[in-house]
Protein backbone atom coordinates (compact mmCIF):
# COMPACT_ATOMS: atom_id res chain seq x y z
CA UNK A 1 0.00 0.00 0.00
CA UNK A 2 1.13 3.46 -0.53
CA UNK A 3 1.63 5.49 2.02
CA UNK A 4 -0.86 8.39 2.95
CA UNK A 5 -0.33 11.90 1.80
CA UNK A 6 1.47 14.18 4.05
CA UNK A 7 -0.90 16.42 5.54
CA UNK A 8 -0.64 20.49 4.75
CA UNK A 9 -2.60 23.18 5.49
CA UNK A 10 -4.60 23.29 2.22
CA UNK A 11 -5.36 20.39 2.46
CA UNK A 12 -6.79 20.65 6.00
CA UNK A 13 -8.46 23.98 5.42
CA UNK A 14 -10.13 22.37 2.16
CA UNK A 15 -11.47 19.41 4.26
CA UNK A 16 -12.71 21.46 7.20
CA UNK A 17 -14.99 23.55 4.38
CA UNK A 18 -16.00 20.37 3.15
CA UNK A 19 -16.76 18.41 5.99
CA UNK A 20 -18.85 21.92 7.43
CA UNK A 21 -20.62 22.36 3.80
CA UNK A 22 -21.41 18.63 4.17
CA UNK A 23 -22.64 19.50 7.92
CA UNK A 24 -24.77 22.35 6.45
CA UNK A 25 -26.71 20.32 3.89
CA UNK A 26 -27.32 17.44 5.99
CA UNK A 27 -28.86 20.13 8.27
CA UNK A 28 -30.79 21.68 5.81
CA UNK A 29 -32.23 18.61 4.28
CA UNK A 30 -33.53 16.97 7.70
CA UNK A 31 -34.80 20.31 8.06
CA UNK A 32 -36.72 19.79 4.43
CA UNK A 33 -37.81 16.33 5.23
CA UNK A 34 -39.06 17.81 8.46
CA UNK A 35 -41.21 20.17 6.77
CA UNK A 36 -42.58 17.40 4.23
CA UNK A 37 -43.59 15.19 7.02
CA UNK A 38 -45.48 18.21 9.17
CA UNK A 39 -46.93 18.88 5.81
CA UNK A 40 -48.35 15.77 5.22
CA UNK A 41 -49.41 15.32 8.92
CA UNK A 42 -51.57 18.63 8.21
CA UNK A 43 -52.95 17.70 5.28
CA UNK A 44 -57.08 17.24 5.29
CA UNK A 45 -58.65 14.09 5.53
CA UNK A 46 -60.08 14.71 2.46
CA UNK A 47 -58.58 12.55 -0.07
CA UNK A 48 -56.60 14.39 -2.49
CA UNK A 49 -57.97 14.03 -5.48
CA UNK A 50 -61.23 13.10 -7.25
CA UNK A 51 -61.25 9.44 -7.96
CA UNK A 52 -64.18 7.86 -7.59
CA UNK A 53 -64.46 6.71 -3.68
CA UNK A 54 -61.48 7.05 -1.72
CA UNK A 55 -63.10 5.35 1.29
CA UNK A 56 -61.72 6.54 5.06
CA UNK A 57 -61.33 2.42 5.65
CA UNK A 58 -59.15 0.13 3.31
CA UNK A 59 -60.16 -3.07 1.86
CA UNK A 60 -58.78 -6.48 2.28
CA UNK A 61 -59.14 -6.89 -1.76
CA UNK A 62 -56.75 -5.13 -4.28
CA UNK A 63 -57.27 -4.85 -7.83
CA UNK A 64 -54.24 -4.44 -10.63
CA UNK A 65 -53.70 -3.55 -14.12
CA UNK A 66 -50.76 -3.62 -16.83
CA UNK A 67 -49.62 -2.50 -19.88
CA UNK A 68 -46.50 -3.34 -21.57
CA UNK A 69 -46.56 -1.23 -24.95
CA UNK A 70 -43.91 1.33 -23.43
CA UNK A 71 -40.38 1.16 -24.85
CA UNK A 72 -37.11 2.57 -23.56
CA UNK A 73 -36.39 4.74 -26.67
CA UNK A 74 -39.81 6.05 -26.79
CA UNK A 75 -39.32 7.49 -22.75
CA UNK A 76 -35.79 8.26 -23.96
CA UNK A 77 -37.21 10.23 -27.04
CA UNK A 78 -40.03 12.01 -24.72
CA UNK A 79 -37.42 13.02 -22.18
CA UNK A 80 -35.00 14.84 -24.87
CA UNK A 81 -38.16 16.66 -26.60
CA UNK A 82 -40.13 17.98 -23.75
CA UNK A 83 -39.27 21.76 -23.86
CA UNK A 84 -36.34 23.27 -25.71
CA UNK A 85 -33.36 24.53 -23.17
CA UNK A 86 -34.36 21.98 -20.43
CA UNK A 87 -32.67 18.47 -19.55
CA UNK A 88 -35.37 15.96 -18.10
CA UNK A 89 -34.98 12.46 -17.23
CA UNK A 90 -37.03 8.94 -18.02
CA UNK A 91 -37.85 8.91 -14.76
CA UNK A 92 -39.61 12.96 -15.08
CA UNK A 93 -41.06 11.56 -17.88
CA UNK A 94 -42.66 8.64 -16.21
CA UNK A 95 -43.89 11.27 -13.21
CA UNK A 96 -45.06 14.20 -15.91
CA UNK A 97 -47.49 11.05 -17.70
CA UNK A 98 -49.27 10.05 -14.35
CA UNK A 99 -49.60 13.07 -13.08
CA UNK A 100 -51.67 13.77 -16.54
CA UNK A 101 -53.38 10.33 -16.53
CA UNK A 102 -54.78 11.48 -12.77
CA UNK A 103 -55.90 14.93 -13.81
CA UNK A 104 -57.42 13.01 -16.98
CA UNK A 105 -59.40 10.55 -14.72
CA UNK A 106 -59.98 12.95 -12.30
CA UNK A 107 -61.92 15.34 -15.18
CA UNK A 108 -63.69 11.85 -16.81
CA UNK A 109 -65.03 11.57 -13.00
CA UNK A 110 -66.05 14.48 -12.22
CA UNK A 111 -70.03 15.30 -11.69
CA UNK A 112 -69.97 18.18 -13.61
CA UNK A 113 -67.63 21.41 -15.47
CA UNK A 114 -67.44 23.01 -11.57
CA UNK A 115 -66.44 20.09 -9.66
CA UNK A 116 -63.18 19.68 -12.00
CA UNK A 117 -62.39 23.03 -11.35
CA UNK A 118 -62.14 22.93 -7.72
CA UNK A 119 -59.64 19.83 -7.94
CA UNK A 120 -56.42 20.34 -6.43
CA UNK A 121 -53.83 21.87 -8.03
CA UNK A 122 -51.23 18.81 -6.73
CA UNK A 123 -51.68 15.25 -5.65
CA UNK A 124 -48.75 13.97 -3.14
CA UNK A 125 -46.80 11.07 -3.90
CA UNK A 126 -43.91 8.74 -2.41
CA UNK A 127 -40.80 8.72 -4.70
CA UNK A 128 -38.64 5.19 -3.80
CA UNK A 129 -35.26 6.28 -4.50
CA UNK A 130 -32.37 4.04 -4.97
CA UNK A 131 -28.99 4.95 -3.06
CA UNK A 132 -26.71 2.38 -4.54
CA UNK A 133 -23.81 3.40 -6.46
CA UNK A 134 -20.44 2.09 -8.03
CA UNK A 135 -19.86 -1.52 -6.40
CA UNK A 136 -22.98 -1.38 -4.64
CA UNK A 137 -24.92 -2.16 -7.43
CA UNK A 138 -23.03 -5.85 -7.75
CA UNK A 139 -24.55 -6.56 -4.17
CA UNK A 140 -27.89 -8.28 -3.75
CA UNK A 141 -28.62 -5.89 -1.06
CA UNK A 142 -31.29 -2.73 -1.35
CA UNK A 143 -30.28 0.42 -0.52
CA UNK A 144 -33.62 2.36 -0.90
CA UNK A 145 -34.36 6.31 0.34
CA UNK A 146 -37.67 7.70 -0.61
CA UNK A 147 -38.72 11.57 -1.46
CA UNK A 148 -42.15 13.21 -1.35
CA UNK A 149 -43.24 15.15 -4.18
CA UNK A 150 -46.47 16.99 -5.12
CA UNK A 151 -47.29 15.63 -8.48
CA UNK A 152 -48.89 18.92 -10.50
CA UNK A 153 -52.09 18.40 -11.88
CA UNK A 154 -52.54 21.41 -13.72
CA UNK A 155 -53.28 20.09 -16.94
CA UNK A 156 -54.07 16.69 -18.97
CA UNK A 157 -51.04 16.82 -20.94
CA UNK A 158 -47.44 15.38 -19.90
CA UNK A 159 -45.82 17.57 -22.09
CA UNK A 160 -47.11 20.75 -20.12
CA UNK A 161 -46.62 19.39 -16.80
CA UNK A 162 -43.08 17.91 -16.99
CA UNK A 163 -41.31 21.35 -16.39
CA UNK A 164 -42.83 21.59 -12.95
CA UNK A 165 -42.46 17.51 -12.27
CA UNK A 166 -38.70 19.06 -13.22
CA UNK A 167 -38.21 21.61 -10.61
CA UNK A 168 -39.78 19.45 -8.07
CA UNK A 169 -37.20 16.39 -8.60
CA UNK A 170 -34.83 18.80 -8.97
CA UNK A 171 -35.66 19.81 -5.49
CA UNK A 172 -35.13 16.60 -3.74
CA UNK A 173 -31.92 16.26 -5.18
CA UNK A 174 -30.78 19.17 -3.81
CA UNK A 175 -31.69 18.78 -0.65
CA UNK A 176 -30.55 15.13 -0.31
CA UNK A 177 -34.51 14.02 0.45
CA UNK A 178 -33.48 10.20 -0.74
CA UNK A 179 -30.09 9.84 1.41
CA UNK A 180 -31.76 11.51 4.62
CA UNK A 181 -35.02 9.73 4.82
CA UNK A 182 -33.01 6.18 3.97
CA UNK A 183 -30.96 7.58 7.45
CA UNK A 184 -33.99 8.07 9.00
CA UNK A 185 -35.25 4.89 8.55
CA UNK A 186 -32.15 3.39 9.98
CA UNK A 187 -32.16 5.74 13.19
CA UNK A 188 -36.16 4.51 13.62
CA UNK A 189 -35.34 0.34 13.09
CA UNK A 190 -32.58 1.12 15.84
CA UNK A 191 -34.72 3.07 17.92
CA UNK A 192 -37.62 0.22 17.52
CA UNK A 193 -35.20 -2.46 18.77
CA UNK A 194 -33.99 -0.88 21.74
CA UNK A 195 -36.79 0.91 23.23
CA UNK A 196 -40.15 -1.05 22.34
CA UNK A 197 -42.55 2.16 23.07
CA UNK A 198 -40.75 4.85 21.75
CA UNK A 199 -40.70 3.05 18.66
CA UNK A 200 -44.34 1.88 18.33
CA UNK A 201 -45.04 6.19 19.06
CA UNK A 202 -42.67 6.67 15.79
CA UNK A 203 -44.18 4.13 13.58
CA UNK A 204 -47.80 5.70 14.25
CA UNK A 205 -46.18 9.00 13.33
CA UNK A 206 -45.11 7.76 10.26
CA UNK A 207 -48.42 5.90 9.30
CA UNK A 208 -50.40 8.85 9.87
CA UNK A 209 -47.78 10.62 7.38
CA UNK A 210 -48.02 7.75 4.99
CA UNK A 211 -51.74 7.67 4.98
CA UNK A 212 -51.98 11.38 3.55
CA UNK A 213 -49.82 10.00 0.73
CA UNK A 214 -52.01 9.23 -2.86
CA UNK A 215 -49.58 7.56 -4.71
CA UNK A 216 -46.79 5.50 -4.67
CA UNK A 217 -44.79 5.75 -7.98
CA UNK A 218 -41.48 3.92 -8.66
CA UNK A 219 -39.29 3.13 -11.87
CA UNK A 220 -36.88 0.09 -12.11
CA UNK A 221 -34.14 -0.29 -14.60
CA UNK A 222 -34.31 -3.95 -15.36
CA UNK A 223 -31.48 -5.51 -17.57
CA UNK A 224 -30.89 -3.94 -20.87
CA UNK A 225 -30.52 -7.48 -22.62
CA UNK A 226 -33.05 -10.63 -22.76
CA UNK A 227 -31.78 -13.18 -19.41
CA UNK A 228 -32.32 -16.87 -20.21
CA UNK A 229 -33.54 -19.49 -17.29
CA UNK A 230 -33.24 -23.12 -18.15
CA UNK A 231 -32.30 -22.84 -21.99
CA UNK A 232 -35.68 -21.06 -22.13
CA UNK A 233 -35.43 -16.91 -22.71
CA UNK A 234 -37.05 -14.88 -20.17
CA UNK A 235 -39.61 -12.55 -22.45
CA UNK A 236 -40.76 -10.19 -19.76
CA UNK A 237 -41.05 -9.26 -15.95
CA UNK A 238 -43.91 -7.92 -14.58
CA UNK A 239 -44.10 -6.57 -10.80
CA UNK A 240 -46.39 -4.61 -8.78
CA UNK A 241 -45.44 -2.30 -6.10
CA UNK A 242 -46.94 -2.37 -2.87
CA UNK A 243 -47.21 0.82 -1.12
CA UNK A 244 -46.84 2.04 2.29
CA UNK A 245 -49.52 1.42 4.58
CA UNK A 246 -52.11 4.01 4.51
CA UNK A 247 -51.39 4.82 0.52
CA UNK A 248 -54.03 3.50 -1.67
CA UNK A 249 -52.05 3.11 -5.41
CA UNK A 250 -49.22 1.19 -6.17
CA UNK A 251 -47.24 2.69 -9.52
CA UNK A 252 -44.51 0.56 -10.55
CA UNK A 253 -42.61 1.12 -14.15
CA UNK A 254 -39.93 -1.34 -15.12
CA UNK A 255 -37.55 -1.99 -17.90
CA UNK A 256 -36.31 -5.23 -19.57
CA UNK A 257 -34.73 -5.32 -22.73
CA UNK A 258 -35.77 -2.16 -24.00
CA UNK A 259 -39.46 -2.37 -23.07
CA UNK A 260 -41.06 -1.29 -20.47
CA UNK A 261 -43.56 -2.57 -18.68
CA UNK A 262 -46.79 -0.17 -16.68
CA UNK A 263 -48.66 -1.81 -13.65
CA UNK A 264 -51.07 -0.25 -11.15
CA UNK A 265 -52.20 -1.62 -7.93
CA UNK A 266 -54.92 -0.11 -6.33
CA UNK A 267 -57.14 -0.35 -3.41
CA UNK A 268 -60.62 -1.81 -4.49
CA UNK A 269 -62.35 0.50 -2.46
CA UNK A 270 -60.61 3.48 -4.40
CA UNK A 271 -61.46 2.11 -8.26
CA UNK A 272 -63.35 -0.65 -9.62
CA UNK A 273 -61.54 -0.72 -13.34
CA UNK A 274 -57.47 0.59 -12.59
CA UNK A 275 -57.42 -0.55 -16.53
CA UNK A 276 -59.31 3.21 -17.35
CA UNK A 277 -56.29 4.61 -15.61
CA UNK A 278 -53.38 2.63 -16.24
CA UNK A 279 -54.10 3.52 -20.14
CA UNK A 280 -54.50 7.23 -19.42
CA UNK A 281 -51.40 7.22 -18.09
CA UNK A 282 -49.38 5.34 -20.94
CA UNK A 283 -51.64 7.49 -23.36
CA UNK A 284 -49.81 10.54 -21.68
CA UNK A 285 -46.39 9.01 -23.87
CA UNK A 286 -48.33 10.34 -26.96
CA UNK A 287 -48.39 13.96 -25.65
CA UNK A 288 -44.72 14.12 -26.27
CA UNK A 289 -44.89 14.09 -30.43
CA UNK A 290 -47.15 17.21 -30.37
CA UNK A 291 -45.19 20.15 -29.45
Amino acid sequence: KKPPPPLTVARVARGAVLGAATGVMLVASLGFVGLEVARLLLVGRKPAFLLTRMAQKGSRRRVCAWDDTLTVHAMKVAAHSGHKGSRFTVNDVALAMVAAGVRSFNDARAANIQAAKKAPSTVIAAVPINLRKGEELRALRNKWGFAVVGLPLTSSSARSVIPQVGRAMNYVKLFMEGEVSYRATLVIAMIDQKFKRLGAVIRWISSLATARLTLCVSNVPGPAEPLHLEGCTVTNLLGFLPPPPGCRIGVALCSYAGKITFTLSSDAAVMRNPKDLTDRIVGGLGDFAHP
